[in-house]
Parts: C-alpha cells; sequence; structure tokens
C-alpha cells in the first residue's frame, strides 16, 4: 500500500452555496465538494447516464460550475447491455466544467467514493501516487473511502471534461454505498496548481535581459577588405553606427595605400 501524506493542511472556508456543499482550504485554495447518490440512479438504474448537480469552483477569481457525470460500464455490445443495472452497479465518474474558463489554470483531481466520504475533510491525509488507495480502518465499513488522482493536472480552460485513466476508472458503486442508507457519497477534491501565467513575468524578464545583453558580429572580408557584416540582436543608434563605420572605412583606406606605397609598382624592387 502506497505510504499516505498530508496533502493539505488549515481550516476551511465556505464557498457559494449549491445543490452540492462545497468547502474550500484558505491556504492551499483546494476544493472539496461532497454529495450523495441515492442507489436507484447509479446500482439499480436502467439508465446508463447519470449526472450530479452542481457546484462551485473559483478559477481566477470567478466561480465557474462544475457537474460530475456517471455513466455505466458496457457489458453487452447491444445498446439494451448498457445500464447500471446491467453492469451490477459498476461505472465511471467524469468531471465537467460548464463554463469557459481562460486557459493557464491547471488542477490536480481526485475522486473519492464509500461511506467515509461523509467524514472527509480538506484535513485529512490523501495519497500523492496515482495509485487507488483504500483509506479507513481494517474492519470498519463505515468509514471506508476509495480515492483515485488523475495522472497530471488539468487545465479546463482548454478540456472541460476530465476521468480517470482507462486502468481503473472503473467504480464498483455497489460495494461502496452506505448499506444503511443505501446511499453512495461521492467526493471530488480539487487542488490548483502553479498557472502558467505566474511563469510569464519571470520568462519576460530572462527575455528581456538576454536581448539586451547579447551581441553577436560576424566578420567576413574578401580580398580588399572592404565588405563587413554585422549581426547583433541589439540595433545600436543609426547616426553612431554611420560613424563609426565612416571612421573605420577611412582607417581600412588609408592602410591601403600606406601599403602600395611601401610595395612600390609591381616589378620594381624599392632599394
Amino acid at each position: 500500500m502506497p505510504e499516505l501524506t498530508r496533502l493539505i493542511s488549515t481550516g476551511t472556508v465556505p464557498l457559494l452555496s449549491s445543490e452540492v456543499p462545497t468547502s474550500e482550504d484558505a491556504k492551499t485554495g483546494a476544493t472539496l465538494a461532497v454529495f450523495s447518490v441515492q442507489e436507484n440512479h447509479i446500482v439499480n438504474s436502467t439508465s446508463r447516464q447519470w449526472v450530479s448537480g452542481p457546484f462551485w469552483v473559483n478559477i481566477q477569481g470567478a466561480p465557474f460550475e462544475f457537474k460530475v457525470k456517471f455513466t455505466a460500464k458496457q457489458v453487452a455490445e447491444a445498446k439494451r447491455g448498457l445500464s447500471f443495472k446491467k453492469a451490477n452497479g459498476w461505472g465511471k465518474m467524469e468531471l465537467k466544467c460548464a463554463g469557459e474558463p481562460v486557459e493557464g489554470d491547471r488542477f490536480k483531481v481526485a475522486f473519492l467514493v464509500g461511506p467515509g466520504v461523509k467524514q472527509y475533510s480538506l484535513n485529512a491525509t490523501a495519497a500523492t501516487t496515482d495509485e487507488t488507495v483504500s483509506m479507513g480502518e481494517t474492519g470498519d465499513p463505515a468509514k471506508k473511502i476509495d480515492r483515485r488522482e488523475t495522472q497530471s493536472s488539468h487545465d479546463f480552460g482548454k478540456y472541460p471534461l476530465l476521468g480517470l485513466p482507462a486502468e481503473y476508472e472503473m467504480w464498483d458503486f455497489g460495494s461502496l454505498q452506505d448499506k444503511k442508507k443505501q446511499l453512495i457519497h461521492i467526493g471530488v477534491e480539487m487542488l490548483p496548481q502553479k498557472s502558467a501565467s505566474e511563469h510569464k513575468p519571470h520568462e519576460e524578464k530572462l527575455n528581456e535581459n538576454i536581448e539586451s545583453t547579447s551581441t553577436i558580429t560576424l566578420d567576413k572580408k574578401d580580398d580588399n577588405s572592404d565588405n563587413i557584416l554585422s549581426c547583433s540582436t541589439r540595433a545600436p543608434d543609426d547616426v553612431e553606427f554611420e560613424e563609426m563605420e565612416f571612421l573605420a572605412s577611412e582607417e581600412r583606406k588609408k592602410a591601403t595605400l600606406q601599403g602600395k606605397v611601401m610595395d612600390g609598382p609591381p616589378g620594381l624592387k624599392l632599394p
């Protein structure tokens, strides 16, 4: 069993009122949504899908609506073979953002199912691996929690729908229900990651420093020593540049004349 470590600390503060209760960690910005589903919706139902009530998560200071979509596992090729009842309560969950947040903010998401979800809080210990982890004391079904994380952080601004990897996306909702109340308790945990926009000022500053300091000069001379090719990432002042080129050209002409005087005409040897 993977080592369990504390994922989130500090107290929680309530968010907007909604059909699905939520709480937010004031320090990390993590959001936990907890709700219950009757077994006749996702265990004994002849339907193939069920959608939860909405809850809201703050992204860049604005609330966006999220819902959890449940889909029954397909156990037969025929269309009638797709229902929660025929799948014996097996199905998958997907988190969907109904709005259109700005791209850049990413979230690490975990799904939780089990009787113990009702007592779960953002202060609880949680796994930091991608594997399925059962939490709760052995032999105490009232505290059982099955918690599964997504493999990587997700940008709902780019892709509004998020599910678990195929190898562990299916849940046995029937075995995880609260037998006394005939309910399945569901939790969705969303932990914000650093957005791309937070790195942008640093990258712009770095590029600015590189642009202001790096200069590349390539010199190519022909037989007459008159051609110079210069390339720089920082353009100098036009007037100053022309003056420098003029002075350099005069010096080259002077050096050329002195060389011709010293050498003399072809075929004539100076004493």
